[in-house]
């Protein structure tokens, strides 16, 4: 974020134009930057910083500290005892976790009798921009199978259908559109499936040489519900390279500031970086860093 997004985040009156005080507001995008800004957050990992070289005793002399250093003032003897619980109930030192994302990329198969993906495992290996099982392909135990960002190739046998999984975000209907392309008349051509792991297979394909759009809509999901999209072999794996495009939509979600657009194009990627988790003690400083005597002095 840019400076001048940072200041329109807090209302900064228009520098083209004279005005002669700031409104008030209660727009959530505040305490929204506040949370997340990794601005903010390297200073609550500073103010920790800060306060550590001083090699205080106990909890109570950090709490004290950080008063001082963040609001120029002792903590009440009420605000002493919350920020006391507040760091009794967290836990661990600062950490890393891996960024989420509502997409993976992995190989399983598809149960015909009970109409499910089974056995679904990802890959481990981001190279040359797909996800795929080794360095080199034909991989030893995974063969062909691979995704990229336009579409893939599965690899012999129904168990190494190449799969790539969405995971719902929050409970809701979602619309599925898409092309499924397969583009030789060599080889038996492929089968592809969309699968809900709520309602099992929503429909099926066989495609050689051709393409046709996939489409489906009021697909109703919970929260953590996934929808696989699969492409596996016939009796022959040569000439098995495919395009598929998914975009995946909602028509309504349970905050306005909810995601509820997804395209497997755009959305590909390989290894997020971890993010960093904050320690306690830096929680704390982020909380006061957070307070309205700090950020709105009038």
């Amino acid at each position: 974020m840019c400076i001048r997004d940072s200041f329109r985040t807090f209302d900064l009156a228009s520098p083209d134009s004279s005005s002669s005080g700031r409104f008030e507001t209660t727009v959530p995008q505040q305490a929204l930057f506040m949370v997340n800004s990794p601005f903010v957050q390297d200073l609550a990992r500073n103010l920790e910083r800060t306060i550590g070289v001083r090699n205080l005793k106990d909890p109570e002399e950090e709490i004290i500290a950080l008063f001082q250093q963040v609001l120029q003032r002792h903590p009440s003897r009420e605000e002493l005892r919350f920020a006391r619980e507040f760091l009794a109930s967290q836990s661990g030192d600062e950490q890393s976790v891996n960024q989420g994302s509502d997409w993976q990329y992995g190989y399983g198969r598809v149960d015909s009798k009970i109409g499910r993906t089974t056995a679904f495992t990802p890959f481990d290996l981001f190279t040359k921009r797909s996800w795929r099982g080794g360095e080199t392909l034909p991989d030893a135990i995974l063969d062909w199978a691979h995704l990229t960002q336009n579409g893939g190739h599965p690899g012999t046998g129904k168990s190494l259908s190449v799969i790539r999984r969405w995971t719902a975000p929050y409970a809701s209907e979602f619309n599925i559109e898409g092309k499924l392309k397969h583009s030789s008349d060599s080889g038996d051509g492929i089968r592809a499936f969309v699968v809900s792991s709520r309602d099992g297979v929503i429909d099926s394909w066989d495609l050689l040489d051709g393409a046709f759009d996939v489409n489906a809509s009021g697909i109703e999901l919970e929260a953590g519900d996934t929808l696989d999209f699969v492409v596996n072999a016939r009796e022959n794996v040569s000439h098995d390279s495919f395009d598929w495009r998914v975009k995946i939509r909602t028509p309504q979600s349970p905050l306005l500031s909810d995601r509820r657009y997804w395209d497997s194009r755009e959305d590909f990627e390989g290894p997020q970086d971890p993010i960093p988790v904050l320690s306690p003690v830096a929680r704390l400083s982020q909380v006061l860093l957070m307070s309205n005597e700090l950020v709105f002095v009038d």
